[in-house]
């Protein structure tokens, strides 16, 4: 991506291209697949489990300032969480579960 970018703003002035965009897509659209996968394997187990509630804690600002390395740290801000939570509220409401947000 870091190359891609250089040689664009090189060529184009520009930070994006049609290439880069496609790139973007592919991330976004499997890591929503992958969300998607993780939710509904979540709340299938708490209906098996006979669990009616589920309670998921959040830190405010949790991401900010780890240190896992470099790398790691780059992976882990870029997870949206928040969209993995809304998922499961949705999918376990919609099971007739509760689900439960709060501080750890």
């Amino acid at each position: 991506m870091a190359k891609l970018k250089s040689i664009a703003s090189k060529v184009n002035k520009t930070n994006t291209t049609k290439r880069i965009t496609r790139l973007h897509n592919k991330r976004n659209f499997k890591v929503e697949n992958y969300l998607h996968k993780v939710s509904k394997l979540l709340v299938k187990k708490a209906v098996e489990n006979n669990v009616n509630t589920i309670i998921i804690g959040l830190n405010k600002d949790f991401k900010r300032n780890i240190n896992i390395g470099k790398i790691n740290n780059q992976k882990f801000t870029q997870i949206p969480f928040n969209n993995l939570i809304n998922k499961i509220k949705y999918k376990a409401e919609s099971m007739g579960l509760n689900v439960i947000i709060t501080e750890e």
